[in-house]
């Protein structure tokens, strides 16, 4: 399942998800000093008690310092709070888009188009 789906049973749960990933993202040092940016997919799975069982990366970035700081932001979060009953489900396989975007450190990971000031509220 997408983190960016609009499916009204995960929307919730998923903007939740996504802004505590990116709370843990930083722009890893090696990549600012090479002033590199990418784009990579990464897919993740939680148990029913929103424990990560595993992380990996299935489209990479091309740079080895991005796709590991997108899978230190998905365990640094955890553990997320636990699959919401409507969902239906006790495992969940999700996938993740991360945009690295090299300008002064700047990194963009969209949690479905919403701030996460507005999640948290």
């Amino acid at each position: 399942m997408p983190l960016t789906t609009r499916d009204p049973r995960y929307l919730d749960y998923f903007v939740i998800l996504a802004c505590r990933i990116e709370e843990h993202m930083a722009y890893p040092e090696k990549a600012i000093r090479d002033r590199t940016g990418g784009r990579l997919l990464v897919e993740f799975s939680l148990d029913k008690n929103g424990r990560v069982e595993s992380t990996q990366v299935r489209e990479p970035s091309g740079h080895s310092a991005l796709d590991d700081a997108s899978l230190l932001a998905i365990r640094l979060a955890a553990p997320f709070p636990p699959i919401p009953p409507q969902i239906g489900k006790d495992h969940l396989a999700i996938s993740a888009v991360f945009h690295w975007i090299f300008e002064d450190g700047f990194r963009r990971f969209p949690p479905l188009g919403l701030t996460c000031q507005r999640a948290r509220s």
